[in-house]
């Protein structure tokens, strides 16, 4: 339950950063970025967060998620711009906003989702 709870948190913050740089900057059909978020939970929360986070810590976590992120929405945004730089750009300020909330989103998850015997590194 509690996994459920974080995947609905996580799934809710990345629309919401989604929203705000995809549809009001770029004019990206509300569907699509639905479409963006389920593909960056699916590929980032058991990745990034439950994989990477308990053995490596909060930074490279969040490295890896960025990467994560800048990748899919590089590639999804191609379906919407041949301008590289407006894909790169939007790519860029979605990760961005991204790696601020994941950022919070690790720490809510090392202290109230992952269990007492993982070892999780926020701090770093």
């Amino acid at each position: 339950m509690a996994h459920l709870k974080a995947l609905t948190l996580k799934s809710a913050a990345t629309l919401v950063v989604l929203f705000l740089v995809l549809t009001i900057i770029y004019n990206i059909s509300f569907l699509y970025v639905v479409g963006f978020a389920l593909v960056l939970g699916a590929v980032s929360y058991p990745l990034g967060d439950l994989s990477v986070l308990p053995k490596k810590g909060n930074t490279t976590a969040l490295l890896l998620d960025g990467i994560i992120t800048f990748i899919i929405i590089f590639l999804g945004m191609l379906l919407f711009s041949s301008s590289l730089a407006s894909i790169a750009s939007a790519a860029l300020l979605v990760t961005v906003g991204m790696s601020i909330v994941e950022y919070f989103f690790h720490i809510y998850l090392a202290t109230h989702v992952l269990s007492a015997t993982n070892v999780v590194r926020v701090g770093r």
